[in-house]
């Protein structure tokens, strides 16, 4: 017997193409050719499911959740949208900081609570998904930031290169500023204190002032981060949890949100194994409708790959950076270049290399960072990532062409975006924006959401456009 997961789909359409022909001879043959030697002969049967099979796994492995919210991002949050689109758009209308959002604040909080609206009337309780679901995650974001901004002031002079405090975080920032774990000394070694700091602000006073803050307040004044917010009206225990409990609602939260099954919690993999054994009963303990979780594309190949990973990698998926993972790290990076603190972040990545030398994910991201301020140090990281040979090809591709492009070097930017266009595959990814790029007098302090071929032909053909041949 073959073990599930080890067949690839394209072995499953062979299986199912074989299981058609066979059904089809053996019919023709009054299905003498089966065990059974008549027409209780079960081999349509098995052909069907074969079929079945097959378009299960193939539209579990097209499947995109970043495609979704795109594809729904020129309308406003309604019936309309899948339940994907309406977290996904939930999860990064709150998470990126309100003065940051190029809607502007109402516009932010009109769409992320429709969102949260929408999601209610399919059975996810906006109170259960914001102060449960994606607490620990935004505690993280929200933290982290007024952790670097008070460092900041801590050591600001009036000739200081860094951003400027937005107002809405100087209540937070006072807040921090009255637990008695943290230290307001200037330091020589702010780099390595850095991480110190966010690590006692996550376990200390100030993680009971943000949780406090998270189940007091009103929904509108935490999508805002608010910190003087209004009292919520009162809640129970039926608004804060999904009947299956945290794992439950964290299995929904991934399964909506992640693409990559690889990205999902081991709790989460293993409650995807138990609705594909048994999909009513589950969802009947979940307390979700059947409907909702059929808009998610599953396979239980896909799902045994990504435990076995989960399993094999447990050690280099645990905490890279204090008691953060990689992903929520990545978060945290994400969140400090929106808030234009990319110097932060690369002292955060430096700290973390150091600790974790051979971590290949961890100096990608660090080489990413580098991209716009060092780019000489991020090619040298980038050709050892390239030896090791353990990242894409296309995004270890497109970022030594964003590298280049930031020397000036146009003859390498062209090689290595044509290679990358001719051999490897295409990814979606987060990128630097080529206009961001091309200003040598500021670094840029957003990314953008593409894939690696659409990034390579784009600066391929401003290259062109500009006098230099593609």
């Amino acid at each position: 017997m073959v073990a599930a997961g080890s067949f690839s789909s394209s072995d499953r359409r062979l299986l199912a193409l074989a299981a058609a022909r066979f059904a089809e001879h053996c019919a023709e043959a009054n299905h003498q050719l089966s065990s059974s030697g008549s027409a209780l002969c079960e081999c349509r049967e098995v052909a069907e499911h074969a079929a079945l099979d097959v378009d299960r796994l193939e539209r579990a492995q097209v499947f995109d959740a970043g495609r979704e919210h795109v594809a729904h991002l020129n309308g406003f949050p309604d019936r309309t949208w899948t339940s994907t689109a309406l977290l996904r758009e939930v999860i990064e209308s709150w998470m990126a900081p309100p003065w940051n959002d190029m809607r502007g604040w109402f516009q932010r909080g009109v769409w992320a609570t429709a969102a949260l609206a929408r999601l209610a009337e399919r059975g996810i309780p906006a109170d259960a998904l914001i102060r449960r679901g994606l607490q620990r995650r935004f505690r993280l974001q929200l933290t982290t930031l007024i952790v670097t901004a008070r460092a900041d002031l801590a050591v600001r002079e009036e000739d200081s290169p860094r951003p400027p405090i937005a107002p809405p975080l100087m209540p937070w920032i006072d807040a921090l500023a009255g637990c008695g774990d943290q230290s307001v000394d200037r330091d020589t070694d702010a780099a390595r204190n850095l991480p110190v700091r966010i690590a006692k602000a996550l376990t200390g006073e100030f993680r009971d002032v943000v949780d406090a803050w998270l189940a007091e307040s009103s929904i509108k004044d935490i999508i805002a981060w608010r910190f003087d917010a209004d009292p919520h009206d009162g809640l129970a225990e039926a608004d804060l949890m999904l009947p299956g409990g945290s794992d439950a609602l964290g299995w929904l939260i991934d399964r909506l949100e992640c693409t990559r099954l690889h990205d999902w919690r081991e709790a989460s993999l293993l409650w995807e194994i138990r609705y594909l054994d048994e999909p009513e009963e589950t969802a009947a303990d979940v307390g979700i409708s059947m409907m909702l979780l059929k808009e998610r594309p599953t396979h239980l190949d896909l799902v045994i790959q990504a435990l076995r990973r989960s399993v094999r990698y447990k050690l280099v998926d645990d905490a890279v950076l204090g008691d953060l993972s990689f992903s929520e790290l990545m978060n945290q990076v994400t969140a400090l270049i929106g808030d234009s603190r990319l110097t932060t972040a690369v002292e955060l990545l430096d700290v973390g290399v150091a600790e974790r030398p051979y971590h290949q994910q961890l100096r990608s991201l660090l080489a990413f960072c580098l991209i716009p301020v060092e780019p000489d140090r991020s090619l040298d990281l980038l050709h050892v990532l390239s030896v090791h040979g353990t990242l894409s090809d296309g995004l270890l591709g497109v970022n030594r062409g964003a590298a280049y492009l930031r020397r000036g070097e146009v003859a390498a930017v062209k090689s290595e975006l044509t290679d990358v266009l001719n051999g490897a595959r295409n990814s979606d990814a987060l990128l630097w924006p080529l206009s961001g790029l091309l200003d040598h007098q500021s670094v840029p302090a957003s990314l953008c959401s593409t894939t690696t071929h659409d990034w390579a032909r784009e600066v391929l053909l401003y290259l062109r456009s500009h006098g230099e041949p593609g």
